[in-house]
Protein backbone atom coordinates (compact mmCIF):
# COMPACT_ATOMS: atom_id res chain seq x y z
CA UNK A 1 0.00 0.00 0.00
CA UNK A 2 2.85 2.37 0.84
CA UNK A 3 4.43 1.73 -2.55
CA UNK A 4 1.11 2.31 -4.31
CA UNK A 5 0.63 5.54 -2.37
CA UNK A 6 4.17 6.67 -3.23
CA UNK A 7 3.65 6.02 -6.94
CA UNK A 8 0.29 7.80 -6.84
CA UNK A 9 1.95 10.84 -5.24
CA UNK A 10 4.65 10.71 -7.90
CA UNK A 11 2.12 10.79 -10.75
CA UNK A 12 0.20 13.64 -9.11
CA UNK A 13 3.25 15.80 -8.40
CA UNK A 14 4.97 15.14 -11.72
CA UNK A 15 2.01 15.20 -14.05
CA UNK A 16 3.71 17.82 -16.19
CA UNK A 17 6.81 15.63 -16.64
CA UNK A 18 4.61 12.67 -17.57
CA UNK A 19 2.80 14.77 -20.15
CA UNK A 20 6.14 15.93 -21.58
CA UNK A 21 7.43 12.34 -21.72
CA UNK A 22 4.25 11.10 -23.40
CA UNK A 23 4.27 14.00 -25.82
CA UNK A 24 7.94 13.35 -26.60
CA UNK A 25 7.12 9.74 -27.38
CA UNK A 26 4.36 10.73 -29.81
CA UNK A 27 6.46 13.49 -31.41
CA UNK A 28 9.44 11.15 -31.92
CA UNK A 29 7.18 8.44 -33.31
CA UNK A 30 5.58 10.79 -35.82
CA UNK A 31 8.96 12.31 -36.66
CA UNK A 32 10.57 8.93 -37.44
CA UNK A 33 7.55 7.75 -39.44
CA UNK A 34 7.67 10.94 -41.51
CA UNK A 35 11.44 10.80 -41.88
CA UNK A 36 11.52 7.22 -43.13
CA UNK A 37 8.65 7.92 -45.51
CA UNK A 38 10.54 10.88 -46.96
CA UNK A 39 13.77 8.91 -47.25
CA UNK A 40 11.95 6.11 -49.07
CA UNK A 41 10.80 8.59 -51.70
CA UNK A 42 14.22 10.23 -52.16
CA UNK A 43 16.95 7.58 -52.51
CA UNK A 44 20.52 8.54 -51.76
CA UNK A 45 22.28 8.90 -55.15
CA UNK A 46 25.52 7.59 -53.65
CA UNK A 47 23.99 4.17 -52.92
CA UNK A 48 22.36 1.67 -55.22
CA UNK A 49 18.58 1.42 -54.71
CA UNK A 50 18.80 -2.14 -53.40
CA UNK A 51 21.37 -1.23 -50.74
CA UNK A 52 19.63 2.00 -49.84
CA UNK A 53 16.21 0.48 -49.27
CA UNK A 54 17.73 -2.51 -47.45
CA UNK A 55 19.46 -0.15 -45.00
CA UNK A 56 16.19 1.77 -44.51
CA UNK A 57 14.30 -1.44 -43.77
CA UNK A 58 16.99 -2.55 -41.32
CA UNK A 59 16.79 0.76 -39.41
CA UNK A 60 13.09 1.52 -39.73
CA UNK A 61 11.55 -0.99 -37.32
CA UNK A 62 14.02 -0.66 -34.41
CA UNK A 63 14.01 3.14 -34.66
CA UNK A 64 10.22 3.43 -34.75
CA UNK A 65 9.60 0.75 -32.12
CA UNK A 66 12.33 1.52 -29.59
CA UNK A 67 13.89 4.98 -29.94
CA UNK A 68 10.73 6.98 -28.99
CA UNK A 69 10.21 4.62 -26.06
CA UNK A 70 13.84 5.06 -25.00
CA UNK A 71 13.54 8.87 -25.08
CA UNK A 72 10.33 8.74 -23.02
CA UNK A 73 11.93 6.48 -20.39
CA UNK A 74 14.97 8.75 -20.12
CA UNK A 75 12.75 11.83 -19.61
CA UNK A 76 10.71 10.03 -16.97
CA UNK A 77 13.88 9.01 -15.17
CA UNK A 78 14.95 12.66 -15.04
CA UNK A 79 11.76 13.73 -13.26
CA UNK A 80 11.84 10.78 -10.82
CA UNK A 81 14.86 11.83 -8.72
CA UNK A 82 12.75 11.95 -5.55
CA UNK A 83 11.59 8.37 -6.09
CA UNK A 84 14.77 6.21 -6.22
CA UNK A 85 12.95 2.92 -6.88
CA UNK A 86 10.96 4.31 -9.77
CA UNK A 87 14.05 6.06 -11.14
CA UNK A 88 16.02 2.81 -10.89
CA UNK A 89 13.35 0.87 -12.79
CA UNK A 90 13.25 3.48 -15.56
CA UNK A 91 17.04 3.53 -15.80
CA UNK A 92 17.17 -0.27 -16.14
CA UNK A 93 14.42 -0.14 -18.75
CA UNK A 94 16.30 2.52 -20.72
CA UNK A 95 19.52 0.50 -20.72
CA UNK A 96 17.69 -2.67 -21.73
CA UNK A 97 15.93 -0.90 -24.61
CA UNK A 98 19.25 0.57 -25.79
CA UNK A 99 20.93 -2.87 -25.83
CA UNK A 100 17.99 -4.56 -27.58
CA UNK A 101 17.81 -1.76 -30.15
CA UNK A 102 21.53 -1.98 -30.91
CA UNK A 103 21.30 -5.76 -31.26
CA UNK A 104 18.26 -5.43 -33.55
CA UNK A 105 20.01 -2.89 -35.78
CA UNK A 106 23.23 -4.91 -36.07
CA UNK A 107 21.37 -8.11 -36.99
CA UNK A 108 19.25 -6.18 -39.49
CA UNK A 109 22.31 -4.63 -41.15
CA UNK A 110 24.26 -7.91 -41.39
CA UNK A 111 22.48 -9.20 -44.55
CA UNK A 112 22.92 -5.78 -46.16
CA UNK A 113 26.68 -5.90 -45.55
CA UNK A 114 26.76 -9.45 -46.88
CA UNK A 115 24.94 -8.42 -50.07
CA UNK A 116 27.31 -5.50 -50.69
CA UNK A 117 30.38 -7.74 -50.27
CA UNK A 118 28.97 -10.48 -52.51
CA UNK A 119 28.39 -8.11 -55.43
CA UNK A 120 31.98 -8.77 -56.51
CA UNK A 121 31.13 -12.44 -57.08
CA UNK A 122 28.79 -13.94 -59.68
CA UNK A 123 27.24 -17.30 -58.84
CA UNK A 124 25.72 -17.54 -62.33
CA UNK A 125 29.00 -17.72 -64.23
CA UNK A 126 30.17 -21.07 -65.60
CA UNK A 127 33.20 -21.49 -63.34
CA UNK A 128 31.89 -20.13 -60.04
CA UNK A 129 33.96 -22.19 -57.61
CA UNK A 130 35.65 -19.24 -55.88
CA UNK A 131 32.36 -17.35 -55.69
CA UNK A 132 30.63 -20.32 -54.06
CA UNK A 133 33.47 -20.82 -51.60
CA UNK A 134 33.42 -17.17 -50.52
CA UNK A 135 29.62 -17.02 -50.48
CA UNK A 136 29.39 -20.12 -48.25
CA UNK A 137 32.01 -18.85 -45.79
CA UNK A 138 30.44 -15.40 -45.57
CA UNK A 139 26.93 -16.79 -45.09
CA UNK A 140 28.04 -19.11 -42.29
CA UNK A 141 30.08 -16.34 -40.62
CA UNK A 142 27.08 -14.00 -40.76
CA UNK A 143 24.90 -16.50 -38.95
CA UNK A 144 27.62 -17.08 -36.36
CA UNK A 145 28.05 -13.31 -35.92
CA UNK A 146 24.30 -12.93 -35.31
CA UNK A 147 24.44 -15.62 -32.63
CA UNK A 148 27.42 -13.82 -31.03
CA UNK A 149 25.59 -10.46 -31.11
CA UNK A 150 22.55 -11.95 -29.37
CA UNK A 151 24.84 -13.68 -26.88
CA UNK A 152 26.58 -10.40 -25.98
CA UNK A 153 23.25 -8.53 -25.82
CA UNK A 154 21.85 -11.03 -23.33
CA UNK A 155 24.99 -10.72 -21.21
CA UNK A 156 24.80 -6.90 -21.21
CA UNK A 157 21.13 -6.97 -20.20
CA UNK A 158 21.92 -9.35 -17.32
CA UNK A 159 24.64 -7.00 -16.10
CA UNK A 160 21.97 -4.38 -15.33
CA UNK A 161 20.27 -6.57 -12.74
CA UNK A 162 22.07 -7.19 -9.45
CA UNK A 163 20.47 -10.60 -8.86
CA UNK A 164 21.86 -12.02 -12.11
CA UNK A 165 24.84 -9.71 -12.62
CA UNK A 166 27.36 -12.48 -11.98
CA UNK A 167 25.84 -14.52 -14.78
CA UNK A 168 26.35 -11.66 -17.20
CA UNK A 169 29.96 -11.22 -16.09
CA UNK A 170 30.69 -14.93 -16.56
CA UNK A 171 29.12 -14.89 -20.01
CA UNK A 172 31.35 -12.01 -21.07
CA UNK A 173 34.49 -13.66 -19.71
CA UNK A 174 36.45 -15.67 -22.27
CA UNK A 175 36.29 -18.81 -20.16
CA UNK A 176 32.56 -18.34 -19.73
CA UNK A 177 32.02 -17.93 -23.47
CA UNK A 178 34.09 -21.00 -24.28
CA UNK A 179 32.30 -23.00 -21.60
CA UNK A 180 28.91 -21.89 -22.88
CA UNK A 181 29.77 -22.89 -26.45
CA UNK A 182 31.02 -26.28 -25.30
CA UNK A 183 27.85 -26.69 -23.28
CA UNK A 184 25.74 -25.88 -26.31
CA UNK A 185 27.71 -28.34 -28.43
CA UNK A 186 27.02 -31.06 -25.88
CA UNK A 187 23.32 -30.69 -26.55
CA UNK A 188 22.16 -32.81 -29.46
CA UNK A 189 19.84 -30.16 -30.84
CA UNK A 190 22.58 -27.49 -30.86
CA UNK A 191 25.60 -29.57 -31.84
CA UNK A 192 25.16 -28.31 -35.41
CA UNK A 193 26.55 -24.92 -34.33
CA UNK A 194 29.99 -26.49 -33.94
CA UNK A 195 29.50 -28.33 -37.23
CA UNK A 196 28.79 -24.95 -38.80
CA UNK A 197 32.24 -23.71 -37.74
CA UNK A 198 33.87 -26.73 -39.38
CA UNK A 199 31.86 -26.47 -42.59
CA UNK A 200 32.55 -22.73 -42.88
CA UNK A 201 36.32 -23.29 -42.99
CA UNK A 202 36.81 -26.83 -44.37
CA UNK A 203 33.98 -26.47 -46.93
CA UNK A 204 33.19 -30.06 -47.92
CA UNK A 205 30.03 -28.50 -49.38
CA UNK A 206 29.34 -25.05 -50.81
CA UNK A 207 26.30 -23.24 -52.09
CA UNK A 208 25.29 -24.47 -55.56
CA UNK A 209 27.38 -27.65 -55.20
CA UNK A 210 25.96 -30.72 -56.94
CA UNK A 211 25.63 -33.58 -54.45
CA UNK A 212 24.42 -37.16 -54.38
CA UNK A 213 23.05 -37.74 -50.89
CA UNK A 214 20.82 -40.59 -49.72
CA UNK A 215 20.63 -41.74 -53.37
CA UNK A 216 19.24 -38.33 -54.36
CA UNK A 217 20.84 -35.95 -56.88
CA UNK A 218 20.50 -32.24 -56.27
CA UNK A 219 22.08 -28.83 -55.70
CA UNK A 220 22.84 -27.12 -52.39
CA UNK A 221 20.23 -24.38 -52.28
CA UNK A 222 20.68 -23.06 -48.74
CA UNK A 223 23.06 -23.47 -45.80
CA UNK A 224 21.93 -22.25 -42.38
CA UNK A 225 23.40 -22.54 -38.89
CA UNK A 226 21.74 -25.91 -38.31
CA UNK A 227 20.74 -27.51 -41.61
CA UNK A 228 21.33 -27.71 -45.36
CA UNK A 229 18.62 -27.55 -48.03
CA UNK A 230 19.28 -29.73 -51.08
CA UNK A 231 17.15 -28.94 -54.14
CA UNK A 232 16.41 -32.26 -55.85
CA UNK A 233 16.19 -32.40 -59.65
CA UNK A 234 12.39 -32.89 -59.50
CA UNK A 235 11.93 -29.71 -57.37
CA UNK A 236 11.69 -31.56 -54.04
CA UNK A 237 13.78 -30.35 -51.10
CA UNK A 238 15.93 -32.63 -48.97
CA UNK A 239 16.64 -31.12 -45.53
CA UNK A 240 19.73 -32.46 -43.76
CA UNK A 241 21.40 -31.40 -40.48
CA UNK A 242 24.91 -29.99 -40.76
CA UNK A 243 26.27 -32.89 -38.73
CA UNK A 244 25.24 -35.26 -41.52
CA UNK A 245 27.99 -33.95 -43.83
CA UNK A 246 30.65 -34.51 -41.17
CA UNK A 247 29.54 -38.01 -40.18
CA UNK A 248 28.32 -39.63 -43.41
CA UNK A 249 29.83 -40.20 -46.87
CA UNK A 250 28.32 -38.36 -49.84
CA UNK A 251 29.27 -37.46 -53.41
CA UNK A 252 30.23 -33.88 -54.30
CA UNK A 253 30.41 -33.57 -58.08
CA UNK A 254 31.64 -29.96 -57.98
CA UNK A 255 34.09 -30.05 -55.08
CA UNK A 256 37.03 -28.63 -57.06
CA UNK A 257 35.35 -27.64 -60.32
CA UNK A 258 31.94 -27.56 -61.94
CA UNK A 259 33.30 -29.46 -64.97
CA UNK A 260 32.24 -33.10 -65.14
CA UNK A 261 32.86 -36.19 -67.26
CA UNK A 262 29.99 -38.57 -68.01
CA UNK A 263 29.54 -41.97 -69.67
CA UNK A 264 27.26 -43.41 -72.32
CA UNK A 265 27.18 -47.19 -72.83
CA UNK A 266 26.21 -48.92 -76.09
CA UNK A 267 26.00 -52.64 -76.85
CA UNK A 268 26.67 -53.71 -80.44
CA UNK A 269 27.69 -56.75 -82.50
CA UNK A 270 31.33 -57.83 -82.89
CA UNK A 271 31.65 -56.74 -86.53
CA UNK A 272 30.58 -53.13 -86.04
CA UNK A 273 32.83 -50.42 -87.55
CA UNK A 274 34.37 -48.85 -84.44
CA UNK A 275 36.27 -46.15 -86.33
CA UNK A 276 33.11 -45.02 -88.11
CA UNK A 277 31.36 -44.69 -84.74
CA UNK A 278 34.29 -42.65 -83.37
CA UNK A 279 34.18 -40.31 -86.34
CA UNK A 280 30.43 -39.83 -86.01
CA UNK A 281 30.77 -39.18 -82.24
CA UNK A 282 33.34 -36.46 -82.95
CA UNK A 283 30.98 -34.87 -85.48
CA UNK A 284 28.08 -34.95 -83.05
CA UNK A 285 30.11 -33.36 -80.26
CA UNK A 286 31.35 -30.62 -82.56
CA UNK A 287 27.72 -29.66 -83.24
CA UNK A 288 26.55 -29.88 -79.63
CA UNK A 289 26.24 -26.72 -77.53
CA UNK A 290 26.46 -28.73 -74.29
CA UNK A 291 29.97 -30.11 -74.97
CA UNK A 292 32.88 -28.15 -73.48
CA UNK A 293 35.37 -29.28 -76.14
CA UNK A 294 37.57 -31.35 -73.83
CA UNK A 295 36.71 -35.05 -73.42
CA UNK A 296 35.82 -37.18 -76.47
CA UNK A 297 36.48 -40.90 -76.04
CA UNK A 298 34.91 -44.06 -77.46
CA UNK A 299 36.38 -47.37 -76.25
CA UNK A 300 35.51 -51.03 -76.23
CA UNK A 301 35.43 -51.73 -72.49
CA UNK A 302 34.05 -55.26 -72.44
CA UNK A 303 33.15 -58.21 -74.64
CA UNK A 304 30.36 -60.57 -73.76
CA UNK A 305 29.00 -63.68 -75.40
CA UNK A 306 26.44 -61.75 -77.46
CA UNK A 307 27.86 -58.23 -77.80
CA UNK A 308 30.60 -55.66 -77.36
CA UNK A 309 30.31 -52.99 -74.69
CA UNK A 310 31.20 -49.51 -75.96
CA UNK A 311 31.84 -46.76 -73.43
CA UNK A 312 31.64 -43.14 -74.56
CA UNK A 313 33.22 -40.47 -72.35
CA UNK A 314 32.14 -36.86 -72.80
CA UNK A 315 32.53 -33.72 -70.68
CA UNK A 316 30.53 -30.56 -70.02
CA UNK A 317 30.83 -27.37 -68.00
CA UNK A 318 28.35 -28.45 -65.31
CA UNK A 319 26.09 -31.30 -64.25
CA UNK A 320 22.97 -30.06 -66.03
CA UNK A 321 24.80 -29.65 -69.34
CA UNK A 322 26.41 -33.06 -68.90
CA UNK A 323 23.06 -34.77 -68.37
CA UNK A 324 21.65 -33.17 -71.53
CA UNK A 325 24.81 -34.05 -73.48
CA UNK A 326 24.71 -37.72 -72.44
CA UNK A 327 21.06 -38.03 -73.45
CA UNK A 328 21.75 -36.28 -76.76
CA UNK A 329 24.73 -38.48 -77.64
CA UNK A 330 22.92 -41.68 -76.65
CA UNK A 331 19.91 -40.83 -78.82
CA UNK A 332 21.90 -39.74 -81.86
CA UNK A 333 24.37 -42.63 -81.75
CA UNK A 334 21.54 -45.15 -81.56
CA UNK A 335 19.78 -43.39 -84.42
CA UNK A 336 23.01 -43.45 -86.49
CA UNK A 337 23.55 -47.17 -85.93
CA UNK A 338 19.93 -47.93 -86.76
CA UNK A 339 20.16 -46.05 -90.04
CA UNK A 340 23.68 -46.91 -91.28
CA UNK A 341 24.31 -50.24 -89.51
CA UNK A 342 20.83 -51.65 -88.84
CA UNK A 343 22.12 -55.17 -88.23
CA UNK A 344 24.76 -54.22 -85.70
CA UNK A 345 22.63 -54.25 -82.58
CA UNK A 346 22.76 -57.63 -80.83
CA UNK A 347 19.75 -59.89 -81.26
CA UNK A 348 18.74 -62.99 -79.45
CA UNK A 349 17.26 -65.83 -81.47
CA UNK A 350 15.22 -68.75 -80.26
CA UNK A 351 14.55 -71.92 -82.17
CA UNK A 352 11.42 -73.79 -81.28
CA UNK A 353 11.85 -77.52 -81.14
CA UNK A 354 9.33 -79.49 -83.12
CA UNK A 355 7.47 -82.08 -81.18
Amino acid sequence: MDSLYAYTQFFIKNWLGLVIAGSSYLVCLILFLTLFRMLSRNPNPNLTPTTYYSVLQALKRPFIALVPLLIACMLLAEVAHDYPTFEHVLTLLSKTIAVIGSCWILIGLSPVVETVILRRFDLNQADNLKARQFYTSLRMLRHLANVFIVFIAVALVLLNFESVKNIGISLLASAGVAGALLGFAAQKSLANIMAGFQLAFTQPIKLDDVLVVENEWGKVEKITMTYVVLKIWDQRRLILPLKYFLENPFQNWTYTSSELVGTVFLYVNFNVNIEALRAHLTALLAQSQAWDGKTNVLQVTNSEAQSLELRILVSAKDSSSLWNLRCEIREKMIDYINKDYPTQFPRQRWQEEKA
